[in-house]
């Protein structure tokens, strides 16, 4: 399975759960990098390839730019981090 804007990994934590292996995308270095420690928790780096990049079917260059702070984010992190370590 291919994940194009992987996130902090929902998706692909729950689809790694149930057995599939996954190549990630995800070009936003805050979130590969939670995304990175998810899966770490949750034991799941051998069915994951993430590659901290944008997928497109040509060669480019751009910038991404996101918020410095989304206090709103934290919490979310947290429960998902918690909350998939327990499945």
């Amino acid at each position: 399975m291919v994940e194009v804007g992987a996130n902090l990994g929902s998706c692909t934590l729950l689809m790694a759960k149930h057995g599939y292996r996954i190549i990630a995308f995800e070009p936003v270095e805050f979130s590969a990098k939670l995304l990175k420690k998810s899966l770490t928790v949750n034991i799941f780096d051998s069915e994951v390839i993430l590659i901290e990049a944008a997928a497109s079917k040509m060669k480019a260059t751009s910038k991404i730019f996101s918020e410095d702070k989304n206090y709103g984010l934290i919490f979310k992190i947290v429960t998902f981090i918690l909350f998939y370590s327990f499945l």
